[in-house]
């Protein structure tokens, strides 16, 4: 029963009572103060880490700029060969039906000549 009677008394006296609410606001300071700094490191880490992610973005997008650019320019070269293979198809084709025209004639000149002769 003794030591609660010690702090029966304590909790009486204005001067134990005082003491009491300043170690109490020390505490509570020390610990606003430690909140404070581990929310200044969040803050910082976060930062940081925003940083490397925006940077990170950065890379990527000259990665893809450069593949695109990388890109039209093959699709460039493949349209003018496309362009090339077709104009070549289409003079190959005018010189086919020139020579199919040709070889109907002479078959047809012969015919006459044949029967003409008959």
């Amino acid at each position: 029963m003794r030591p609660v009677q010690a702090i029966m008394d304590m909790l009486r006296s204005p001067h134990a009572i005082a003491c009491g609410i300043a170690n109490q606001s020390e505490m509570l300071n020390q610990k606003f103060d430690v909140l404070t700094q581990a929310m200044d490191n969040q803050s910082k880490l976060l930062n940081d880490r925003l940083k490397a992610l925006i940077q990170g973005m950065d890379n990527q997008s000259r990665l893809l700029d450069d593949k695109l650019y990388k890109l039209d320019a093959s699709l460039t070269k493949l349209v003018e060969k496309m362009d090339g293979f077709m104009r070549s198809q289409i003079v190959l084709q005018r010189d086919q039906a020139e020579a199919t025209g040709a070889l109907t004639a002479a078959i047809k000149e012969l015919t006459n000549l044949t029967k003409s002769r008959s």
